[in-house]
């Protein structure tokens, strides 16, 4: 048994939920975890950003990952469980993700 382990998750905090026209364009987001839930509306995908709060991404992100592409959301969860994710909210609910380490832009930000 790991008490560390236990620990943490009991004294973990539920996030905030934001809405995505909450988020300001440019706007650039460590992705901590991404999840896929169970709603009364069938299962969703949520972020969790800046270890701050969480979002539900948009429909179209919805299919693309839980019906169309399902692997890739399989690698989306591995690249931000290794800390290596980020995204950028670029308006009119379009978000670019952004592998941190292929990017020297966003090589010098503080890990999360």
């Amino acid at each position: 048994m790991d008490l560390n382990k236990i620990n943490a998750a009991a004294a973990r905090v539920r996030l905030e939920t934001r809405k995505v026209s909450d988020l300001k364009v440019r706007d650039l987001f460590a992705v901590g975890k991404v999840k896929e839930v169970k709603t009364q509306f069938g299962n969703k995908v949520v972020l969790e950003l800046d270890d701050e709060f969480q979002i539900f991404l948009p429909h179209h992100l919805q299919i693309f990952f839980l019906e169309k592409e399902p692997d890739q959301l399989r690698l989306l969860k591995a690249q931000a469980d290794e800390g290596d994710l980020m995204v950028e909210y670029q308006g009119n609910r379009v978000f670019k993700f952004i592998i941190r380490r292929n990017d020297p832009r966003y090589g010098e930000l503080s890990p999360f």
